[in-house]
């Protein structure tokens, strides 16, 4: 077997609201049948026999093997999907309290200077 390592780059949001994309790697042990399974992965499955049409009982296992490998690659198809889903919710979540926290800061920030800025003026009115 063949280590190979595979690299994705991906954009995290830093609580200062800075947006960065990162290298991230992926350690991959590449092999034929590995290779081969994952670029046929969704590939959809073919079955011109069902467990009845003209098949004879010998074609019967063959049939429910095929049938378990379908299951098995929507279940993974799904499976993606929602892991991939949940990702997105969570960053989509986690941006928007960012914003708002950022938001907050902001506001609190213009209320301090503009409060510095009256200190001044009044100061400049006492003085005159």
């Amino acid at each position: 077997m063949n280590e190979g390592k595979e690299y994705d780059k991906e954009k995290i949001l830093l609580s200062s609201g800075v947006s960065v994309d990162i290298k991230v790697e992926k350690k991959v042990e590449v092999n034929k049948e590995e290779e081969e399974e994952r670029i046929n992965r969704y590939s959809s499955m073919r079955n011109t026999t069902s467990s009845v049409a003209a098949a004879g009982s010998n074609f019967f296992h063959s049939y429910r093997k095929i049938r378990q490998l379908e299951e098995e690659r929507l279940g993974r198809m799904e499976e993606e999907y929602q892991k991939e889903k949940e990702k997105n919710e969570f960053n989509r979540q986690r941006e928007s309290r960012i914003r708002s926290c950022q938001e907050s800061t902001r506001r609190k920030s213009e209320k301090r200077k503009k409060k510095k800025l009256k200190r001044i003026q009044v100061k400049k009115k006492l003085s005159q």
